[in-house]
């Protein structure tokens, strides 16, 4: 098991790429974050690889609720759309 670092509230005002360079640099090589949805994508997947940090966690779902039965279709097409 490796620990991984939450990058959402370190370094305020940096993007998530600049934050894994950070990360990278204080000897952690796995980071997770929340929404994928309002971040660029690529532009992570370019400093995992050029830092050598795993993509480990992300929040795959904002919407609906693993126990309520009435809204499985939601937390289905939630995590669709993130796959």
């Amino acid at each position: 098991m490796k620990p991984a670092i939450c990058c959402e509230m370190l370094y305020p005002g940096l993007s998530v790429s600049e934050k894994i360079a950070r990360i990278a640099a204080h000897g952690f090589s796995a980071v997770e974050f929340w929404s994928w949805r309002e971040k660029d994508a690529n532009a992570i997947k370019t400093a995992s690889q050029r830092y050598g940090v795993d993509i480990v966690n992300f929040s795959a779902h904002r919407a609906g609720d693993l126990i309520d039965h009435g809204s499985h279709s939601t937390i289905m097409a939630e995590l669709s759309s993130s796959v």
